[in-house]
């Protein structure tokens, strides 16, 4: 039947419009790959925990993937319907007209962790090049773009004696 009802209208009317059983919602289960790296937004809310089987009707919804600290997003797979404007993107739109699945999936960020301490502290300072100055005890996450620069200046009557370093691959000037 036509959804398009044009009548002349020359008197009292009575119109009645008859649809059939609303459709059902289709089920789409969500995953994330590695587990507990990230989470997925559906029309702007967190779901989970993971596989999350939401039931979505027909239509376009709202997705998108952000990830734990130290992982990034890189993109989504999926079975059935279809995510615009591409795999990707971590913010994009599921058009759905089936069942399916839907994986965001996360990669590791490599970085370091560093600790600097000053050795008795207040006796000097280092400098730790392009990232702090440090009196006392500093820590901080990176990622690594090439060897790191440290220069210690000793406070007045305090003079350098040495490093320690532990962990490190390579030390240079040591």
């Amino acid at each position: 039947q036509d959804p398009f009802l044009e009548i002349e209208l020359m008197g009292d009317a009575a119109i009645m419009a008859h649809f059939g059983e609303p459709v059902p919602p289709e089920v789409v289960v969500f995953e994330v790959e590695p587990a507990d790296v990230g989470d997925i937004l559906l029309n702007g809310l967190v779901i989970g925990p993971y596989p999350d089987d939401q039931e979505l009707f027909d239509g376009e919804h709202d997705i998108a993937a952000t990830a734990d600290t130290w992982w990034v997003f890189t993109h989504w797979s999926h079975t059935n319907n279809a995510i615009l404007p591409d795999t990707e993107s971590d913010e994009a739109v599921l058009l759905v007209n089936t069942g399916g699945t839907v994986t965001a999936h996360f990669e590791y960020v490599e970085h370091v962790d560093l600790m600097v301490d000053v050795m008795p502290a207040g006796s000097g300072t280092v400098e730790v090049v392009g990232r702090a100055i440090v009196s006392d005890h500093w820590e901080d996450s990176f990622v690594v773009d090439g060897p790191q620069g440290f220069i210690a200046g000793p406070a007045a009557d305090w003079k350098f004696d040495r490093w320690e370093v532990v962990g490190a691959e390579d030390v240079v000037g040591m």
